[in-house]
């Protein structure tokens, strides 16, 4: 437990890190300015700013590094002894995935506090009432896409191993940030996703869900705001597909910690 809780201490790092060039400004910093930029707004269609990208993204990386085998190290190293005398698995996972829900927002929610911490000790930063949507939007899109995630390297570890676990689900992650630099666009970017079904393409990538400044808002101020490419893609959108995917991420999970055989589990060991 204590371990996990220092891994925790890392989010101040990545906050730090995601707003070094607003710190010392010379003029106060917006908030939305902060949040944007947490959501890779400084990213464009061309494989020049994918560095950039997996820069911002690095948090997230790091946040699976940590808890990539939280569950699983748990699983593995209780199955034998524990469900022997307690055959409810699914209620055992669903109480360690809450566990690792907890972790996820505390981690998410320390990045960019200490990041706007930073930054309004050393420039100031300034606050508008829509900020509180901005800022909730961005916690729950990073909570839920950082929460199923690493809850899906968990559960391919108790299939596979934790190795292979984190080179599918990286693998993964690295396709969908790769898929933005198959375009070179130039020109008006929100027509192009508009035309030949591109924006289905994209409106499935979470990694493109992840990029509030994309969206669209009903709410008149906030869409003033955002919607920069002036695409009909809706926050709430966003929102109930992260949530899809950590509902879809939990109930695999439950499938396979019921259906799992213990002597297939334990190919790494070590402590819980």
């Amino acid at each position: 437990m204590k371990t996990y809780i220092k891994y925790l201490l890392f989010a101040i790092f990545v906050g730090w890190m995601g707003v070094v060039h607003y710190i010392g400004a010379e003029k106060s910093v917006a908030c939305a300015d902060i949040i944007f930029q947490f959501s890779f707004s400084g990213f464009h269609f061309d494989i020049g700013t994918i560095p950039e990208l997996l820069r911002y993204y690095f948090g997230i990386i790091l946040f699976q590094v940590f808890f990539g085998t939280y569950i699983y190290r748990h699983f593995t190293s209780a199955s034998v002894y524990y469900f022997s005398r307690c055959s409810n698995r699914i209620q055992w996972f669903l109480k360690e995935s809450v566990f690792l829900f907890v972790y996820v927002m505390i981690y998410v929610v320390l990045t960019i506090g200490s990041g706007i911490f930073i930054v309004n000790m050393t420039a100031g930063v300034t606050f508008q009432h829509i900020d509180k949507v901005l800022l909730f939007y961005y916690v729950l899109f990073s909570a839920l896409w950082l929460y199923a995630i690493t809850l899906t390297v968990n559960i391919l570890a108790i299939i596979l191993d934790s190795s292979r676990s984190f080179m599918v689900v990286g693998g993964f992650q690295m396709f969908c940030m790769a898929v933005f630099s198959f375009f070179d666009i130039k020109g008006d970017v929100g027509q192009w996703l508009l035309e030949n079904n591109h924006f289905l393409l994209f409106q499935w990538n979470p990694v493109f869900n992840l990029c509030i400044p994309w969206h669209s808002s009903k709410i008149e101020e906030v869409n003033k705001k955002i919607n920069w490419f002036q695409i009909p893609f809706d926050l709430n959108w966003s929102a109930f597909y992260f949530v899809l995917l950590a509902v879809v991420s939990i109930i695999v999970g439950c499938i396979i910690v019921k259906k799992i055989e213990f002597v297939t589990v334990n190919k790494e060991g070590g402590d819980a």
